[in-house]
């Protein structure tokens, strides 16, 4: 198997710079894959209030991945179980 080049590459999201390490021939998907966290990281920041970093990644990431989670998996709607998730986690991450 032929070993892939890897490279590093700077994403920027929210402001903040992160150096990132990937498979050269992955560059364009994670630069993708950054502008989509940024503006998802964004619109969550842009709902108001004094949101710490982590609570607006935490929120981000759930509203990234209910985007994500089949509906119908044959047990539950995914749909509830995340709104539940959210719940809980904006009960942990109240400041």
């Amino acid at each position: 198997m032929p070993e892939t080049q890897s490279t590093t590459v700077d994403v920027v999201i929210l402001g903040r710079t992160y150096r990132v390490k990937c498979a050269a021939d992955e560059v364009g998907a994670l630069q993708a894959a950054a502008r989509h966290v940024d503006r998802a990281m964004r619109e969550v920041q842009s709902t108001g209030g004094s949101l710490s970093l982590d609570r607006i990644a935490v929120m981000a990431a759930l509203n990234i991945a209910n985007g994500h989670v089949p509906e119908d998996d044959g047990t539950e709607d995914a749909g509830p179980q995340l709104q539940r998730l959210t719940a809980k986690l904006d009960a942990a991450l109240e400041p």
